[in-house]
């Protein structure tokens, strides 16, 4: 019984914690991110495999403190 309340406890706290989340997604916009790019291997495993692809990946950085 210990270990099922203690599991309960687990689950109601990580649903606490994901519903702060939510609430703070739910408060980004889009237009506080930037969009970048960077050159990425197809095939890390291979050194013959020169493919590349632009992978790309979003920076909100509105509370950065330099």
């Amino acid at each position: 019984m210990k270990i099922l309340s203690f599991g309960a406890s687990l689950l109601i706290a990580g649903m606490l914690s994901l519903a702060s989340y939510a609430k703070e997604y739910k408060e980004m916009k889009v237009e506080y991110f930037q969009q970048f790019n960077f050159t990425s291997k197809i095939d890390n495993f291979n050194a013959d495999d020169k493919r590349t692809y632009q992978q790309r990946y979003w920076v909100d950085d509105q509370y950065w403190n330099n």
